[in-house]
C-alpha cells in the first residue's frame, strides 16, 4: 500500500507519510516512518511486532516528542505511548561543564559564514572531548582498553535501565550507605544500566550558578564508589549515569590550586598558564583529586557525567539511549543522552 506524503518536508530519511487512524485528528499530525533505515531501527527496538506501524507525533504546544507503536499481534487502533526526555546539557561558550579545570578547554563557538551575505551560516567550535554531558570509559587510563569509536551500540541504545534517587547538596560526596539507600528497593534487573539523581541537574542551575555548578558539583566519595562498582558488577551492569558535574570533585589539588581562583586568573589550555600547571599535575595527583573516576575506571564501569533533566523522568524504569560522538581514538566524548520512558 502507497502512502500519500505527509505536509512535512522533511529529509528522505525522515519523511513521513500520513497515518490512515490520523483522520479526524485535528491536535496531532501522525505519520509513519518509511524508509529502510527506520524500519530496520523499529524492528530491532520491538522484535515481537510482526508488522511494526510507528507514529511521531508533534505537541503544538509545548514542541515535546513522542511515538506510538503498534504490531498485527494487537488491535490498531491501540497504541502504546512513549516519551523522549532529553538528559543532555546544551552546549553554550563559556558553559562551566568544560571550563574549570586546568586541562579543560571551554566551549566557544565563533561564526565562519552569515547566511544574508553567504547564504549559509556556518561556525568554529572549540572544546574538549569530554565538554558537557559526556561518557568517560576505561580507555581514559587505558589505552589498550576499546576507545569511543569502538563501543558496540548494543551497550548505548535503548538499554534497559533503573533510575534511582539519591538528593545532595551542594559539594556532598555521596557515601556507600547513600548507595544502598538508593538501590534500596528498587527493579534492579540483570544488566541494567543505572542512572542516580542527586537533584543537581534539575532547574537549569547551570545558568543560575555559572562555574560554581561544576565547582561545587556533588560527587561520589572513593567509598560510594566503591559500593556502586560492587552493586552494578553483581548484577552484570557496566554503565551508570549521574547528574553530578564531575564524580569527582578536585578537592585535594586542582580545585584550591587552580579551579576555585577567577576566571581571568586561570586562562585556560592551551595557555602557558594550564601548561606549566599541568607539566606538574602527576597522575598520583590526578588519582588523588578523582578518586571515585579512577575506581569505576579500574572496574571497566562506563560513566556517564553531568546529565540533567532527571527530574522529569516519572517511572522508575526506563531505556537509555547515549550517543558519543564519533571520535576516532578519543577516550571519552561528549554525547547527547535521551531517556525513553513506555
Amino acid at each position: 500500500m502507497k502512502w500519500p506524503r505527509s505536509r512535512f518536508n522533511l529529509p528522505p530519511a525522515l519523511q513521513f507519510a500520513s497515518h490512515p487512524h490520523s483522520q479526524g485528528n485535528r491536535i496531532w499530525d501522525i505519520g509513519i516512518f518509511y524508509s529502510r533505515m527506520e524500519n530496520r531501527i523499529l524492528r530491532a527496538l520491538f522484535p515481537h511486532s510482526i508488522v511494526v506501524l510507528n507514529a511521531v507525533l508533534f505537541n503544538d504546544i509545548d514542541n515535546k516528542l513522542f511515538a506510538l507503536h503498534s504490531s498485527q499481534k494487537s488491535n490498531p487502533r491501540r497504541m502504546r505511548l512513549m516519551k523522549f526526555i532529553d538528559l543532555t546539557l546544551p552546549l553554550y561558550d563559556y558553559m562551566p561543564v568544560g571550563s574549570v579545570w586546568a586541562w579543560d578547554v571551554p566551549f566557544q563557538s565563533e561564526k565562519i559564514t552569515d547566511d544574508v551575505k553567504h547564504g549559509y551560516e556556518l561556525h568554529m567550535i572549540t572544546m574538549q572531548t569530554e565538554t558537557g554531558t559526556r561518557i568517560m570509559i576505561r580507555a581514559m587510563q587505558d589505552k589498550t582498553a576499546p576507545k569511543v569509536d569502538e563501543l558496540p551500540l548494543g551497550d548505548l541504545v535503548m538499554k534497559e535501565t533503573v533510575v534511582l534517587y539519591a538528593h545532595a547538596e551542594a559539594e556532598h560526596g555521596l557515601t556507600a550507605e547513600d548507595i544502598d539507600n538508593a538501590f534500596k528497593g528498587a527493579d534492579l534487573r540483570k544488566g541494567d544500566a543505572v542512572i542516580i539523581s542527586t537533584g543537581w541537574g534539575d532547574g537549569e542551575k547551570w545558568y543560575e550558578l555559572g562555574d560554581d555548578y561544576a565547582r561545587r558539583t556533588p560527587y561520589f566519595s572513593k567509598d560510594g564508589a566503591i559500593r556502586l562498582v560492587e552493586i552494578m558488577k553483581e548484577n552484570g551492569s557496566n554503565l551508570v549515569g549521574s547528574d553530578v558535574s564531575t564524580f569527582g570533585q578536585g578537592h585535594k589539588y586542582q580545585l584550591p590550586e587552580w579551579s576555585s581562583k577567577p576566571a581571568w586568573e586561570r586562562p585556560p589550555f592551551p595557555s602557558y598558564q594550564a601548561k606549566r600547571y599541568l607539566a606538574s599535575y602527576t597522575k598520583e595527583k590526578a588519582y588523588a583529586d578523582f578518586e571515585s573516576p579512577h575506581v569505576l575506571n579500574t572496574a571497566d564501569v562506563m560513566f556517564i557525567g553531568a546529565m540533567c533533566n532527571i527530574g522529569e523522568i516519572s517511572k522508575p524504569r526506563v531505556k537509555l539511549i547515549v550517543l558519543p560522538m564519533k571520535i576516532k581514538g578519543a577516550r571519552g566524548a561528549s554525547c547527547r543522552v535521551v531517556a525513553v520512558e513506555e
